[in-house]
């Protein structure tokens, strides 16, 4: 096993189990714990989206990919950046809450976190399968 899909695993593994702890930490009550977890299982799922559509295996994933991201794009450039427009506002006008704050910020790196890691699995893992290389 490539050494690169270790280290991206391990060190996405252990600042995800960080941000879980963090979320214990600073949620008081088991609402807004479960509410820090929620908020992480979401960003993971996204990342993990985005991870692998951002390393197709092949051609025919790449042309798939890119129709999803063509319909993605104009779901979000109408409908759904109207309606995001009042979550954002809302956000802003709380984000100095630090559990606002924090949910944000973990929902931001949490999401990056396992982008990087699904992607450089998927990449690194699919060329190692790969004769090209040698």
């Amino acid at each position: 096993m490539d050494v690169r899909v270790v280290a991206s695993t391990v060190c996405a593994v252990v600042m995800l189990v960080g941000l879980a702890v963090l979320s214990f930490m600073i949620g008081g009550e088991k609402t807004e714990v479960g509410l820090n977890l929620v908020v992480l299982m979401l960003a993971v799922a996204a990342g993990w989206i985005g991870g692998i559509l951002v390393t197709p295996y092949d051609e025919w994933q790449r042309q798939q990919f890119s129709r999803f991201a063509a319909a993605a794009s104009a779901f979000v450039s109408g409908y759904g950046l109207a309606k995001l427009d009042g979550v954002i506002s809302e956000l802003l006008d709380n984000l100095f809450d630090p559990l606002v704050g924090f949910r944000v910020a973990s929902f931001i790196a949490a999401t990056l976190v396992t982008v990087v890691a699904v992607s450089a699995i998927r990449w690194y893992a699919n060329r190692a399968e790969s004769p090209d290389d040698e």
